[in-house]
């Protein structure tokens, strides 16, 4: 109940600052029309929505790299807690590195393009995650760390460059509602993907096929985001 008030009340409060004319009876029914139409152009921009599948493709693999990673130290690698922590740890670490280096990459070593470099992030991460599926306890604990920098800095550092794309792709006139909408997907990625990932390991009774389906769901974005969405012509320099 408080947060239906909550949100009841922010609501009333969002609606003080709705344009005048719209609050008018007579206007009200022509501007929601137009809202409407508005959020329909983007949904039906089908570049846009190619993008945003991706994206919550992609989120659901970072959700259950950060989810499961600490849990596969523990149970299949058989690793100490420290060391299960610290995976978590410094993949966080790459995470935070990763959105602020890739950015760069994509702003001077490409010029501005932003589609090289979610390929070669996903081509990454693809590879590496499918590595996890196949390991096993002989390839030593120590392994673990690296993986977990490379993939924190690919299958999680992705977020800032994901909704730079999302802006530079929308309408300069819904640029908001553009966003709102790839997060959408995003948010749907990170709710099926961990139940999806936990499912498998109870089912197979192991970390490989659920790391296997994770690598997947990476795959399936880097093919839309090769062949998939087209970048905008100013991008293109």
């Amino acid at each position: 109940m408080t947060a239906v008030g909550l949100s009841a009340c922010v609501f009333a409060v969002a609606a003080l600052f709705f344009p005048t004319e719209m609050r008018r009876p007579g206007a009200s029914a022509v501007g929601l029309r137009q809202h409407f139409a508005n959020m329909r152009a983007v949904v039906r921009d089908a570049n846009l929505t190619r993008f945003n599948i991706a994206s919550g493709f992609y989120q659901s693999a970072q959700f259950n790299f950060f989810g499961y990673i600490s849990l596969f130290a523990r149970e299949a690698m058989l690793a100490s807690q420290p060391i299960a922590a610290a995976c978590l740890g410094i993949s966080q670490i790459a995470s935070a590195s990763g959105r602020l280096t890739w950015g760069a990459v994509s702003d001077f070593a490409f010029h501005g393009r932003r589609q090289p470099v979610l390929i070669i992030m996903a081509a990454t991460a693809t590879v590496t995650l499918l590595a996890l599926a196949l390991m096993t306890r002989s390839w030593g604990v120590a392994t673990l760390l690296p993986m977990a920098v490379i993939l924190g800095l690919t299958v999680a550092g992705h977020v800032a460059l994901i909704q730079t794309v999302v802006v530079e792709l929308a309408n300069p006139a819904y640029t908001a509602t553009s966003v709102a909408y790839n997060r959408l997907y995003v948010s749907l990625g990170a709710s099926i993907g961990p139940p999806l990932f936990g499912a498998a390991v109870d089912l197979t009774g192991g970390y490989g096929a659920a790391w296997l389906i994770t690598s997947g769901l990476v795959l399936a974005a880097l093919l839309i985001f090769a062949f998939g969405f087209r970048e905008r012509p100013h991008q293109q320099q």
